[in-house]
């Protein structure tokens, strides 16, 4: 056997132990459930970071104690599920991070940012019917 030929088949062991590694990590991920939420909780700096980075992004403003907020978040859960790849889904406490809602004009919650290229390009506000996200979506992203 020839140094080569070595080469040869210690890359083909190591492609094969890796695809063995990929495949035992994404069999657990399906046992476990754990996979990249479709919707990410996520802070002002990242917040901004996203918009510097000119990201397609839906923002789900909200709190807690909002009961309209909890009513919309199994709508919100089905589009970031239906549109991942077109658009990215956060949300985002108000009564953590005041400053976010004041800076884009909030006066009720729930209310939803839409930006486009990381600029502010509509918003809706209330528990609306899905079919209304679904509208705003496609005027916006498709």
């Amino acid at each position: 056997m020839s140094v080569t030929d070595d080469d040869r088949e210690l890359a083909e062991i190591k492609k094969r132990k890796l695809q063995e590694m990929l495949k035992k990590i994404s069999s657990s991920e399906k046992a476990t459930g754990q996979e990249e939420p479709h919707i990410v909780e996520i802070d002002d700096k990242a917040l901004e970071e996203a918009l510097r980075r000119g990201e397609n992004l839906i923002l789900d403003l909200w709190a807690e104690w909002c009961a309209p907020c909890k009513k919309l978040e199994p709508i919100f859960e089905e589009l970031a599920h239906q549109y991942k790849g077109t658009v990215r889904f956060y949300k985002l406490n108000v009564d953590h991070y005041p400053q976010v809602a004041m800076k884009y004009g909030v006066m009720g919650i729930p209310t939803t940012l839409f930006f486009k290229d990381g600029a502010p390009a509509g918003r809706l506000v209330g528990l609306l019917p899905k079919s209304i996200f679904m509208s705003k979506i496609h005027e916006l992203y498709l």
